[in-house]
């Protein structure tokens, strides 16, 4: 029986052409399978890998092979005459599938009519499947961006009526789709905006194909909103014409730079026009930017300033606290700071500054530039300055007053006390010589004071007494110049030369006590008062050798010593000492004595004190009884 007769002539054409394509034949009882050359080389697998039909079945998808179960068996019972399908076979790389469409037919039946053998072909369709796939995908991700993407999309007729929109940009403007779809596009746009919109929109996306820029959107709410836009033109043929829009929200951003330039402008204001010297300055400490009044402060030029830095015209002396200050501010410890600095002008005038500073950052955490503010309180300073020299001098003035009041306190008493008693012995001697008169004439009385005296010795006991009154009334004077603060000019003094001229007059004395004098100079030459620093020294060395100790022999040391800016004066000796505690207050008190000696009048010390004081010098004294005493003057 020949082909032609068992097959029909359709089913053998179908053969015939597919011989072009992969072809393959299948021994139904054996499962053997024969491939074409085409087909090895289409789908890359050997004669030996493909022999068998389970060989064969393994290489191809496993979702194809259940797909192809079906009607493959379909084909078998002869319920169909033409089995088609695709399916995927796997790269031999195994990289990936390629698409094949498979069609076959039973080529031999035995006399019961079971199909022995098959014959097929296996046309490669990869490329199509792949431009399917992609098309569907593409759809899909399509709907998908359309539907769920936070971006406006919404597309619109060649005459601006919009025909789909997304709900991203539905719930955004608060509308809902039948409020939108079929309107004009230009509906949605702010009256004030609509016409010029209307204008050059459709002019440009029909002459151009595309148009992008800002829509003046109309919220349902009522609303502005500031929307870009990138819409383009598409055409499916001359007569289907569509937009597809693409738009973001755009109005936090342009209400955003809206305050930023109203900001800028702002500060552009405040920065050219303050009365306040205000500057920018890198964090190297370089100035970026300054204002007219910073300029005039420090006589230098924008441009000059420019190519300076702030250590450039800060004074040595604060340089180092503003730095600190700097440091810990680019440390994130300050916020701000304010600090009192000098800044040296172009012209060499040092000006004060009070300075406030406070730092910008970039948005990665690193320092931006500082924004400093600087206000001239150089006249505030000197006033500052006179008002403290002047408390100062009020205060010194104070405690001097005081110290003159005291002093003048003092005086008084002294004059009510030395000279009561030498005026009362004039005034009492005078009446003697009166009654001596009397008594000459006959008028006296027998029991007068006349009787107790002759006028030889009230003469000289008037003599005595206005010695003393002068003498008093010298002492009075000596205190009264020292108390006002005479001026006196100051010398050289030698210390050993004065003091050897002092033991010269006090000679006897030393011989007396038998003292032994000893010298610790330090410091030689003492800029200070001759006659002052001669009182001083006489009257230490005078009591020394006047309250020496009777039991041993006198030993007095006077010795000199720097200290820092001064110059200290020590008097030292073996002599009777004070009671400090009992006598310490008083120690340098007018007419204080605390020793029995016909010669102490307590003046000495008080004289000494009032000299050393005057001219802004101390004395302390330590003492202890039986073993001696020391005086320190410091200068």
């Amino acid at each position: 029986m020949s082909i032609e007769s068992k097959f029909p002539v359709n089913d053998w054409q179908l053969a015939l052409e597919a011989l072009n394509d992969g072809v393959w034949n299948l021994n139904v009882q054996t499962s053997e399978v024969w491939f074409s050359e085409k087909w090895h080389q289409t789908f890359g697998y050997s004669k030996e890998e493909v022999k068998t039909l389970e060989a064969w079945l393994s290489k191809l998808h496993p979702g194809d092979v259940a797909d192809g179960t079906d009607q493959f068996e379909r084909l078998l019972r002869g319920e169909i005459k033409t089995y088609s399908t695709t399916i995927r076979y796997k790269e031999p790389s195994g990289d990936g599938y390629k698409w094949a469409l498979s069609k076959a037919i039973v080529f031999d039946r035995d006399q019961d009519g079971n199909p022995r053998r098959i014959i097929g072909t296996h046309t490669d369709i990869t490329s199509q499947k792949k431009s399917e796939q992609a098309l569907i995908e593409s759809k899909r991700r399509y709907k998908a961006l359309f539907e769920y993407s936070a971006a406006m999309i919404c597309t619109h007729d060649i005459n601006g009526i919009i025909t789909s929109i997304n709900p991203y940009t539905l719930e955004l403007l608060g509308y809902t789709e039948q409020e939108i779809v079929g309107k004009p596009v230009t509906n949605l746009i702010h009256e004030k905006y609509r016409h010029n919109f209307a204008l050059q929109y459709m002019v440009e996306i029909r002459k151009k194909g595309k148009a992008s820029g800002i829509m003046h959107v109309v919220k349902k709410n009522g609303q502005l909103a500031y929307l870009l836009y990138h819409n383009h033109l598409f055409k499916q043929s001359d007569d289907v014409q569509y937009v597809i829009g693409f738009g973001q929200d755009f109005t936090d951003r342009i209400m955003a730079e809206d305050a930023l330039r109203h900001s800028m402008e702002t500060f552009s204001s405040v920065f050219t026009y303050s009365a306040t010297g205000i500057g920018l300055v890198s964090p190297e400490g370089r100035w970026l930017d300054a204002n007219m009044a910073l300029c005039e402060m420090t006589e230098y030029s924008k441009q000059e300033l420019l190519n300076m830095s702030f250590q450039d015209i800060t004074h040595s002396e604060d340089l180092k606290a503003d730095l600190i200050l700097v440091q810990r501010m680019l440390n994130k410890e300050l916020s701000t700071y304010n600090l009192e600095k000098r800044y040296i002008t172009k012209s060499g005038k040092i000006i004060w500054i009070l300075l406030t500073v406070s730092l910008v950052w970039k948005a990665d955490g690193s320092p931006d530039f500082f924004i400093s503010q600087l206000m001239d309180v150089t006249r505030r300073k000197q006033l500052l300055d006179e008002i403290n020299n002047k408390n100062t001098e009020l205060q010194a003035t104070q405690v001097s007053l005081q110290k003159k009041i005291t002093q003048l306190e003092e005086l008084s008493h002294i004059i009510a006390h030395n000279l009561r008693g030498p005026a009362a012995n004039i005034k009492l001697l005078a009446d003697i010589l009166k009654s001596t008169t009397e008594q000459t004439s006959g008028t006296a009385d027998e029991n007068s004071m006349a009787n107790l005296m002759s006028s030889e010795q009230a003469i000289a006991f008037i003599h005595d007494a206005s010695t003393s009154l002068m003498n008093t009334l010298e002492s009075v004077l000596m205190i009264a110049k020292i108390s006002l603060n005479k001026e006196m000019p100051y010398d050289d003094c030698d210390i050993e030369a004065i003091a050897e001229d002092i033991k010269n007059q006090l000679h006897g004395l030393l011989v007396e006590k038998k003292a032994d004098f000893e010298l610790k100079l330090g410091v030689k030459k003492i800029s200070y008062p001759k006659i002052y620093m001669e009182s001083i020294l006489y009257n230490l060395l005078n009591n020394a050798l006047k309250y020496s100790d009777p039991q041993k022999d006198a030993k007095i040391t006077i010795s000199t010593r720097p200290e820092g800016k001064h110059v200290v004066l020590s008097v030292g000796d073996n002599g009777l000492g004070i009671n400090l505690q009992m006598y310490g207050h008083k120690i340098f008190k007018l007419n204080q004595v605390f020793h029995d000696n016909k010669d102490s009048k307590g003046v000495g010390l008080f004289l000494i004190k009032t000299q050393i004081e005057s001219l802004g010098g101390t004395i302390e004294v330590k003492s202890e009884e039986k073993v001696g005493s020391e005086f320190t003057v410091t200068f």
